[in-house]
């Protein structure tokens, strides 16, 4: 009688311990990043209602942005995704 208790015991906590595979990634379908849209400083400006400088100073360095000119002539081209990345991270 004690066998059989232990035996279901034992098997239920089986159950309980088993771990699942992780899900399998599906394949990647996004575009890449040089065919997502580009907005410049004044475009994000606009939108997130901030002044253009601070868009510079927060995206100037960033992997990613194209900056095309020289010095205060310069001007940003920052692919959508970044854009939502940031937002997301300056939001949370």
């Amino acid at each position: 009688m004690k066998a059989t208790r232990l035996q279901r015991l034992q098997e239920k906590a089986r159950k309980r311990n088993v771990v699942e595979p992780p899900p399998v990634p599906e394949p990647a379908t996004e575009k890449p990043i040089s065919q997502d849209r580009h907005f410049t400083a004044n475009e994000v400006a606009a939108l997130w209602h901030m002044h253009p400088s601070t868009i510079r100073r927060i995206f100037g360095s960033m992997i990613g942005v194209i900056k095309y000119g020289v010095g205060k002539y310069r001007t940003l081209y920052i692919p959508a995704r970044l854009l939502e990345e940031v937002h997301q991270g300056l939001a949370a």
